[in-house]
């Protein structure tokens, strides 16, 4: 049956399905949907997806649609005040920047691009409605994350938890609960085994193109986000300095 535009929102939480690289070195050009985390705690979202045939929408009324969706995040959450915590991921721009901006979005030659940038993974979380941190180790710990899981270095060699838990104020970890490929600002160390490491820098977080293939059967932003972003079982934990 042709979708109407009145499933615009569930296309665009769809989108957000397939994660990607996480990278200082920002490709707006990239084929394939993007999460880019900065070493200052930014995190910019590239999402890439063909547009079906059937997908009964304009880049207007998409556009439109981010747009007060946004808006209506930042009157409900305000923007993510600065802990004063060091080393916190927290605001790092000026006071009255927005906790999430649209930089564009596109649908020509058959592709959907969206790109957007969260002030800090505290939007990132409540917005898409998934765990996600971003901080030291030490941080994390004091957040309630438990590392009593199984690790492994970046040659895929079994470490102890001991060995992880090394310089917890230096060592900085990113926990997510989602299928994603992620790219970070550092060098990757130890990682759990729900983790595929792709590069130095570089990997993926159970499966990059996993989807729950749910229908969204609400109006809510954050309860269609909980309906099509597929979760993983456990945390996933990428440790790097």
């Amino acid at each position: 049956m042709k979708r109407s535009r009145h499933v615009l929102p569930g296309v665009l939480l769809a989108l957000c399905v397939i994660l990607s690289f996480s990278s200082c070195r920002r490709n707006a050009n990239a084929d394939v949907s993007t999460l880019y985390i900065d070493e200052d705690g930014y995190i910019e979202q590239l999402i890439v997806e063909p547009r079906d045939d059937e997908d009964d929408f304009s880049q207007e009324e998409l556009e439109d649609y981010i747009t007060e969706t946004l808006a209506s995040y930042t009157e409900q959450t305000g923007t993510e005040e600065n802990s004063g915590e060091e080393g916190q991921t927290t605001e790092t721009g000026a006071e009255d920047e927005e906790p999430i901006s649209l930089i564009s979005c596109s649908v020509e030659n058959g592709t959907v691009r969206i790109r957007l940038r969260y002030v800090s993974w505290r939007d990132y979380a409540a917005y898409n409605q998934v765990p996600c941190f971003i901080g030291t180790v030490e941080q994390a710990q004091s957040e309630g994350y438990s590392f009593d899981a199984g690790f492994a270095d970046r040659d895929g060699e079994n470490v102890s938890t001991e060995e992880v838990l090394q310089s917890p104020g230096e060592r900085r970890v990113v926990i997510l609960q989602e299928s994603a490929a992620v790219e970070i600002p550092g060098t990757i160390l130890y990682h759990t085994e729900n983790v595929t490491v792709t590069g130095t820098r570089a990997a993926v977080v159970g499966e990059a193109d996993a989807s729950s293939g749910q229908d969204a059967s609400a109006s809510s932003v954050n309860s269609i986000a909980e309906s099509f972003i597929h979760l993983l079982d456990a945390p996933a934990y990428i440790i790097y300095m």
